[in-house]
């Protein structure tokens, strides 16, 4: 995908996404947490801080004690 494939692909994602903020209080969270992998642990904290109400994503196994909805990006589509 090119440059401007890439830009319009992005544009079209954000009419349906929200990109949150990465802060100090998510990722602090994530660093005592008991998640496996701590890229999962700082994208979960940040969503649950900003009230976010579904992670789409192809690695639900590491979310396992998530409080919000995980779903695969197949579903998120439908």
């Amino acid at each position: 995908m090119g440059d401007e494939k890439a830009r319009l692909f992005i544009q079209q994602l954000l009419k349906f996404l929200v990109i949150i903020p990465v802060d100090h209080v998510g990722i602090s969270q994530a660093l005592v947490s008991k998640f496996s992998d701590s890229k999962d642990a700082i994208q979960y904290f940040s969503a649950l801080s900003f009230g976010c109400r579904k992670i789409v994503t192809r690695n639900i196994k590491d979310y396992k004690f998530a409080e919000i909805s995980v779903i695969l990006p197949i579903f998120f589509v439908e």
